[in-house]
């Protein structure tokens, strides 16, 4: 109910970090190996 109560703007901020906290562990996941 919150995440559609809140702005579109808002809610693709979000997305975007979560996207950055993704492609980091992923690019760390690939420099250890």
């Amino acid at each position: 109910a919150d995440l559609v109560r809140k702005s579109s703007t808002e809610s693709v901020e979000i997305l975007r970090d979560r996207i950055r906290d993704a492609m980091a562990e992923i690019r760390a996941g690939y420099e250890k190996k």
